[in-house]
């Protein structure tokens, strides 16, 4: 597998758009939540750029002598704007690393907010009545919902009841294709402005390539998931030129 572009960091629009088709890779995440990546502390969790590049380069050299790497950069100046960041992203793209890592940052940002609460008095009133949901209360409900429909399934057949059923489910069916189209045309309307990096061939020189002129050098709250295989043309199709003056 030769070389087909130089590899670099690039700061592009991230959009889904076309079919992005079957893909198998390998993603490996760099963020400040992980054991001896990221800079535990107690007034919080800390990656810089350099830190997540320099641990993926590692992961990097276990795919072998040639394989593609697309890494997304994402950093915020604070915690809150770290979080923003990676929904936009995740708008786009919900890889379940990255969810688990904005999960693991809003958990952060909350117990920060919960340690300047002052607790309340032993006293408290008692709160307001509000409705009971859990988990198995739902599913108990929903067993009984299931039984009611064997039940009532099993009374007097009646081809009249058929056919309002039948009809019911085409509108149903109709319903439901309608709202597939409308919730891909929305995906396909998002994006997100983050680092890129991509190098395809050698890992030798996409190894030099990412470690030169790492992006956000003085950021503190970063992450990075890096997608590596024989081919990622799905996930490059995604990367776009970007264009400062489009507001994107």
């Amino acid at each position: 597998m030769a070389d087909v572009n130089e590899a670099g960091w690039k700061y592009s629009k991230v959009a889904l758009s076309g079919d992005i088709g079957q893909l198998n890779c390998g993603i490996s995440t760099a963020h400040p939540y992980l054991y001896g990546v990221g800079q535990q502390t107690d007034s919080g969790n800390y990656l810089s750029p350099v830190n997540a590049v320099t641990f993926l380069a590692g992961q990097l050299v276990k795919a072998g002598d040639y394989s593609e790497a697309i890494i997304f950069l994402i950093s915020g100046d604070s915690e809150a704007d770290f979080v923003s960041q990676l929904k936009g992203v995740i708008d786009v793209l919900p890889v379940p690393s990255l969810t688990q890592i904005k999960r693991l940052a809003e958990s952060s940002a909350q117990l920060a907010v919960e340690k300047m609460i002052i607790p309340a008095p032993l006293n408290a009133e008692l709160s307001s009545s509000a409705p009971l949901s859990v988990a198995s209360m739902r599913s108990a409900a929903n067993a009984l919902a299931v039984k009611k429909a064997q039940d009532d399934a099993a009374g007097r057949f009646s081809l009249e009841k058929l056919k309002q059923s039948v009809a019911g489910f085409s509108d149903l069916r109709d319903g439901m294709l309608s709202e597939i189209a409308s919730a891909l045309e929305e995906l396909r309307g998002k994006s997100a402005n983050v680092w890129v990096f991509s190098g395809q061939g050698s890992v030798i020189n996409s190894l030099a390539a990412m470690m030169k002129g790492i992006p956000l050098a003085t950021s503190v709250h970063c992450a990075a998931v890096m997608f590596t295989g024989d081919d990622l043309t799905g996930i490059r199709g995604m990367i776009h030129e970007y264009e400062s003056n489009t507001g994107t």
